[in-house]
């Protein structure tokens, strides 16, 4: 859940936007409630009593209340419209019953493109870069079940799929390419199930895995790996598995760089719709990007900062990916938990590809990549765009915005539940709390809100 506030001071006619609170729960909804829908509505009080204390009672019936569900529930959809449908109903019903204001429609499950399209509202909305006469900024999102991409391309981008939206008296022509079943926790899943392509089948079977620390052994079963993202024809064939890591960071590289590319994931995921196509370099037209969710905390956790190069952060990452599991316990990142600091490979080499081969990024637009979490104590992410859409904040239909008269305190509660990516950015927050202070989470490059 995010708590958000307006006061009548305005920028360009609109109110400025301020998070107040946030709330968070472990797990998603998709996973928790699939087979109780109904055990959804005391998960979803938990932050909801929150935040109706936070929101002075006069201001409970004209305060918005929304549920935008992300890429778990996109997931669940494949196999399970009705199961999703019915832990959407079971939200409303709690809304309805809050005394806050709810109306159908606003409990659903977006699009990869509504995501992309809403970080890149909310980016330049908090760096103050619309209705000016300069260039806007890219989004970057990564999260545990998709990763986005969003930015503003000009006429001559034929055949692009875009948005077009209407903000501060200017147009904005905005594109964003969501990839389901390539957040990473789902890439992490999709690489070990490639790991016994080829293995003969038995109950238990022992592979060797590059991405993980030397020496390092973990036991999993074939359903702990088995979703709508990993099904493939052989991964029935086998019951448990143990993992022996290996910490080879050149063929960790070819075997991540194997299993994001099109022509792998189409001929062996069952669900060969959720691949990644490369996109054209002369599409990104030098834009900037800033980059947050799990891209934050992984250039925190190598203490990446704005500015680095690719060879930079490469050079990084394998250092950690050659450590043998007592080296990286006892040496490296003592703030980050043990645990924790298993996936530290897979994540730096998976970006780095992202950001390399897939976006085509130049030598500059890796440079020119700023690392944020929060700017002026408002968490950056999808959320806000989407909140200031859904509330008209910025109306997306009219050449100007709406004018505010008087004084006025609009409070939105948007409860963002991010299925299968919840989770991995509460993790990841504590995960590197501590790790990374030096990375500018205001940009004062950029106008941060005061």
């Amino acid at each position: 859940m995010l708590l958000y506030t307006w006061e009548s001071k305005e920028w360009y006619e609109t109110g400025r936007v301020r998070q107040v609170d946030s709330c968070y729960q472990d797990g998603g909804i998709g996973q928790l409630f699939v087979d109780n829908p109904a055990g959804v509505q005391e998960y979803i009080n938990t932050c909801l009593s929150r935040g109706l204390t936070a929101i002075p009672a006069d201001k409970h019936a004209t305060s918005p209340v929304y549920l935008a569900a992300t890429a778990g529930l996109r997931m669940l959809q494949i196999d399970n419209g009705v199961g999703v449908s019915e832990i959407l109903s079971n939200v409303s019903e709690v809304f309805d019953n809050s005394g806050l204001k709810h109306r159908p429609g606003d409990v659903k499950v977006i699009t990869g493109q509504q995501e992309g399209v809403s970080a890149w509202v909310a980016i330049n909305y908090l760096t103050e870069t619309l209705g000016k006469r300069t260039a806007t900024l890219g989004a970057l999102d990564l999260g545990g079940a998709s990763t986005q991409i969003a930015l503003e391309i000009g006429t001559e981008n034929v055949g692009r799929d875009k948005v077009t939206l209407r903000l501060y008296g200017q147009e904005y022509n905005v594109t964003a390419d969501s990839y389901l079943c390539h957040g990473v926790e789902q890439l992490i899943l999709r690489h070990q199930v490639s790991l016994l392509e080829g293995v003969e089948p038995a109950e238990t079977v022992t592979v060797e895995n590059p991405c993980r620390a030397g020496g390092q052994t973990s036991e999993t079963s074939v359903s702990q790996l088995q979703n709508q993202c990993t099904s493939t024809a052989f991964l029935p064939n086998f019951q448990n598995v143990t993992v022996l890591g290996t910490a080879n960071a050149a063929l960790c590289t070819e075997q991540l760089r194997k299993v994001i590319s099109a022509e792998y994931c189409k001929a062996t995921f069952l669900n060969a719709g959720n691949c990644i196509e490369e996109l054209p370099p002369t599409r990104l037209n030098g834009t900037e990007f800033l980059a947050f969710s799990t891209f934050y905390y992984i250039a925190s956790g190598f203490n990446v900062t704005d500015g680095t190069g690719s060879e930079e952060f490469i050079a990084k990452v394998n250092d950690v990916c050659a450590f043998s599991e007592e080296t990286l316990n006892a040496t490296y990142f003592p703030e980050v938990g043990d645990k924790y600091k298993q996936d530290m490979c897979y994540e730096g080499i998976y970006m780095y590809l992202l950001f390399n081969e897939v976006y085509s990024f130049t030598p500059e637009e890796w440079a020119g990549t700023k690392y944020v979490d929060k700017i002026n104590d408002t968490s950056v992410g999808w959320a806000l765009g989407f909140m200031i859409e859904n509330t008209n904040v910025i109306p997306m239909q009219r050449a100007r915005p709406l004018l505010p008269v008087g004084w006025f305190v609009t409070l939105s509660l948007l409860f963002i539940i991010l299925i299968g990516v919840s989770l991995w950015l509460a993790i990841s927050a504590l995960k590197y709390n501590g790790i990374g202070s030096n990375i500018n989470q205001t940009q004062p490059l950029y106008g941060a809100l005061a």
